[in-house]
């Protein structure tokens, strides 16, 4: 029974795609050294140049306060391997919850898209557990708590009330997959809840946990929640709510 075990701990930490993998407990630290401010809070940045400060600086400032208030530090790295001490990993950006520091790698196509999923990491870290579970209780059942799944036989999505496949890994990931989503919508005009089944009343429940707990605002509220009307869906809600 002990040797079965110790087989099933060493399979399961391969099949998460851990093996191989040390995180570091925040970001690495790479020059130039630079700070961005916005009306929240002053932000250490790293490796960023100009434009990407400039790019940081609106991703983030378009965030609610608490959401900003989580994010410790912003990095730019020039290789994904960075995020580890040695192994490779394939997330265009990453987060470290224990610190609050964000990173992403450079010339990611949308790199404001990743600004908004990784500070959504940090603020999701310092709710409270009862929000969490919350979270988990609208959800349901649906989340395979592994990032070690066969890629080759993806199930289409958005499904389950969850926008994209990455979201099935687990509450964390679905929470930053739809704040991504609602930012991406309201400020550039990018519809990632196209396809979604408005009968299921969970999307409207996450985007209203948000509101809630105060990851987006009530004019952000406003403008996503106008989308099942668009799709000809009676939502049965107030909108000025």
């Amino acid at each position: 029974m002990k040797e079965l075990l110790v087989t099933l701990v060493v399979f399961s930490f391969w099949n998460c795609g851990c093996a191989n993998r040390v995180y570091r407990t925040s970001c690495l630290r790479v020059d130039p050294k630079t700070t961005v401010k916005t009306a929240v809070k002053t932000f250490q940045v790293y490796g960023m140049d100009e434009r990407e400060r400039s790019i940081f600086q609106s991703a983030i400032s378009q965030l609610e306060p608490e959401v900003q208030k989580s994010v410790k530090t912003a990095v730019v790295l020039s290789a994904i391997d960075d995020y580890f001490q040695h192994g490779t990993g394939m997330s265009p950006g990453h987060c470290h919850p224990k610190t609050g520091d964000i990173c992403q790698k450079r010339d990611y196509d949308d790199p404001m898209i990743i600004w908004w999923h990784e500070a959504t990491h940090a603020w999701r870290a310092r709710l409270p557990s009862s929000a969490n579970d919350e979270w988990e209780k609208i959800a349901g059942p649906v989340y395979v708590n592994s990032y070690g799944r066969d890629r080759t036989t993806e199930p289409d999505y958005p499904k389950d009330a969850i926008l994209r496949e990455h979201g099935s890994s687990n509450h964390d990931e679905d929470m930053a997959i739809y704040m991504e989503a609602i930012y991406a919508y309201v400020y550039l005009d990018i519809n990632k809840f196209s396809g979604v089944d408005w009968k299921d009343k969970r999307y409207i429940q996450k985007i209203r946990f948000l509101y809630k707990w105060g990851g987006i605002s009530k004019g952000t509220l406003q403008a996503v929640l106008t989308l099942p009307i668009q799709a000809g869906f009676d939502a049965g809600f107030d909108i000025k709510d």
